[in-house]
């Protein structure tokens, strides 16, 4: 059981330290905001196909609060991949 978690783990992290390069080719074609909702988008669609049939029994406070907690989450991400983009006036 302990070398599932552990590849889980490995499988996990490349798959984090693998969205650097994708960023920097997305960001070089796209502006920061437009990559963003892509990224957001796709992450829509995958989790409505994963855990959507348990919406159905969400209450509606915690589907505010997820909402609330997104827009947070996309507000810090544009802010973090606009400073990748344009970090003292030069690409990088």
């Amino acid at each position: 059981k302990g070398w599932k978690a552990e590849l889980l783990l490995f499988t996990v992290t490349f798959i984090w330290g693998g969205t650097f390069v994708f960023t920097k080719i997305g960001l070089g074609s796209t502006t920061p905001s437009l990559y963003v909702a892509i990224r957001f988008f796709i992450a829509l669609i995958l989790s409505l196909l994963i855990f959507g049939k348990h919406l159905k029994n969400a209450k509606k406070q915690t589907l505010k609060n997820g909402l609330i907690l997104g827009r947070l989450l996309y507000t810090s991400d544009a802010a973090d991949d606009l400073l990748c983009v344009d970090l003292g006036g030069r690409r990088i």
